[in-house]
């Protein structure tokens, strides 16, 4: 297995993992948020998050045994998943921007703050780390050594972990203004 299909594949499924975790522990926060959105008929807000909520949960079974069964169709797949479900989530979160509807995502759990731009940043990157996976998922693979994963791992979650954080982060670095308050 290559650097960047090891890497874009735990980031992936880690971004997947934290997505809908975050909406399982509290799905009628994330039922609201859609709801909120105005993208469905309030009928079918319940649904909608549910099919989410599997989706998402769809990438990372898919990803997983990707690795676990290499030669198979399944790592692509989870990769193809994952893109086609950040490009609706980015097309949501910049309808919720041109609209101006002040109203939170959900993206990765409940939260009070309103949709952002660095909420898009954010998918951008995820877009790339998942296309970079699917791109690479048809190289040749390669056995890498403990040393060589386990380093490629613990910089794909560091990867992950600030990067579901982007909004934030930004707030820090930004004169004058206190960071957002998480629900």
């Amino acid at each position: 297995m290559s650097h960047l299909l090891l890497f874009s594949a735990i980031a992936t499924a880690l971004a997947f993992v934290l997505s809908s975790a975050g909406k399982a522990t509290n799905l009628a926060a994330f039922e609201r948020a859609v709801r909120d959105l105005r993208l469905v008929p309030p009928r079918l807000t319940k649904p909608v998050a549910l099919a989410v909520l599997a989706a998402e949960s769809t990438v990372v079974a898919l990803i997983v045994l990707g690795g676990i069964v290499p030669g198979t169709a399944l790592l692509r797949t989870g990769f193809l998943l994952a893109l086609g479900l950040l490009v609706l989530f980015t097309a949501v979160l910049l309808t919720a921007l041109a609209r101006r509807l002040g109203t939170s995502c959900a993206c990765f759990g409940s939260t009070t703050k309103p949709v952002a731009g660095w909420d898009v940043v954010r998918n951008g990157g995820l877009l790339l780390c998942a296309g970079a996976g699917y791109w690479s998922a048809g190289a040749p693979l390669a056995v890498l050594p403990l040393a060589e994963w386990s380093l490629v791992a613990v910089g794909a979650m560091i990867f992950v972990l600030i990067w579901v954080q982007l909004a934030e982060i930004a707030q820090v670095f930004k004169p004058g203004v206190a960071p957002r308050a998480q629900a």
